[in-house]
């Protein structure tokens, strides 16, 4: 097998890889390139980090940063972003972009590597990939969805009691 070529980030990298990290989401965790280019518009200027791509167009994607310089400062930890367009997977594209962010997490002296993600049945080979890698769950969120096109709130509502 042949090393992949590992270049830097574009931005207009950003369409090509939300349409291959949609794939794997349902319609309504979908995201856009906009929505990308507002959050890193409110990123801090001081945030350390680094994106990778392979392919042109890109066809698999490795955003890494320290979170000790983000918002959330949280000091030795560095968290990961990682995909490959699923056409692409099971050719070693995900884990020479791994190799990256365990060496960047290094280079800024981290003693953590995170990954957080939405657990869907389309994932479960990105849990593999980092169980294989020693990584464990520690925490687990649970998404919740209202459709208020359909939703009755009548049997919910309830009279405030005289005096209120």
């Amino acid at each position: 097998m042949t090393t992949p070529q590992i270049r830097s980030f574009r931005p207009e990298d950003r369409l090509a890889i939300t349409e291959f990290q949609n794939c794997d989401r349902p319609l309504h965790l979908h995201e856009t390139v906009a929505e990308w280019e507002r959050i890193d518009a409110r990123r801090p200027t001081e945030e350390v980090f680094r994106r990778l791509c392979i392919g042109d167009p890109a066809i698999a994607f490795l955003g890494v940063r320290d979170l000790n310089t983000t918002a959330y400062r949280n000091p030795g930890t560095c968290s990961l972003v990682l995909s490959v367009a699923l056409e692409y997977r099971r050719q070693g594209l995900g884990s020479a972009l791994y190799e990256e962010a365990v060496a960047f997490a290094k280079a800024r002296g981290a003693a953590r590597l995170r990954s957080h993600f939405r657990l869907l049945h389309s994932i479960e080979p990105a849990v593999q990939f980092l169980g294989s890698r020693g990584f464990v769950e520690t925490d687990r969120e649970l998404s919740v969805l209202l459709d208020l096109t359909t939703f009755d709130s009548a049997p919910h509502v309830r009279s405030l009691p005289s005096g209120l």
